[in-house]
């Protein structure tokens, strides 16, 4: 069975960081699930972004 990857020859899951801490209703992870979903499909390689939030 073989691994989908992007035109930068990555799967997925390269993309996805550490698990959440963040309580699950606040919205955090759909922005970053969206996030990663895009980034893989445009091709950019993961180590190009980075991504901080914090709680309010």
């Amino acid at each position: 069975m073989s691994t989908t990857v992007n035109r930068a020859g990555l799967a997925r899951d390269a993309y996805k960081g550490a698990a959440t801490t963040l309580c699950a209703g606040c919205g955090h992870n759909s922005i970053t699930n969206h996030m990663v979903k895009a980034l893989y499909e445009l091709g950019v390689e993961p180590h190009l972004l980075a991504k901080m939030s914090g709680i309010g």
